[in-house]
């Protein structure tokens, strides 16, 4: 669990009782942490993606990952997968080597929704509606679809081969996965 006050907690699944703490204000998490191994993963409000060890907190790697962060715009993230969006902008960062690549830019829109994935395949959508198939491994866009509605960080979600898109106006429209014409 992460806490606003920059406090991450690891807890028991069995009782319920902590098995690590960490807390440092710096550790404020924008959004979810993902963790792995002992390791905690995150990215703050100010744009700053961490790497820390989850028993005691220690820093393992720190990045500027949004040098020119806007207060304004969102930042969208899937941490397992090291991507997050922020303004027109599409990033993976590498765990292991920390450091930033850029996946996809679309000027004038504004990715929101928080990115989902099967396999190596990334479906992402902006703030007017367009939905963005992307594989993120070789950064080629498959396919980009609208659909006619204002979208926000959760209106997207992977059901079977089907993309399920929900709008912020509650409009539901249902993509196959594999293409879109």
């Amino acid at each position: 669990a992460a806490f606003k006050t920059g406090e991450l907690v690891t807890l028991s699944y069995k009782d319920g009782h902590i098995i690590h703490k960490a807390d440092n204000e710096a550790f404020a998490a924008n959004n979810t942490v993902w963790s792995q191994a002992r390791n905690a993963h995150f990215i703050t409000d100010e744009g700053l993606y961490y790497k820390v060890l989850l028993d005691g907190g220690e820093i393992e790697s720190r990045l500027n990952a949004l040098p020119n962060k806007s207060e304004i715009y969102p930042i969208v993230q899937n941490n397992e997968h090291g991507i997050y969006a922020h303004r027109e902008n599409i990033y993976r960062i590498d765990h292991e080597n920390n450091y930033s690549t850029t996946v996809y830019s679309c000027k004038n829109r504004t990715f929101v929704t928080n990115p989902v994935f099967v396999d190596k395949t990334m479906y992402i959508g902006t703030q007017d509606g367009w939905i963005f198939c992307i594989h993120y491994g070789s950064k080629n866009v498959k396919w980009v679809v609208h659909t006619d509605g204002e979208l926000t960080n959760d209106s997207l979600a992977i059901f079977e081969n089907k993309l399920i898109v929900k709008t912020k106006s509650d409009s539901v429209f249902v993509f196959n996965r594999e293409y879109v014409q």
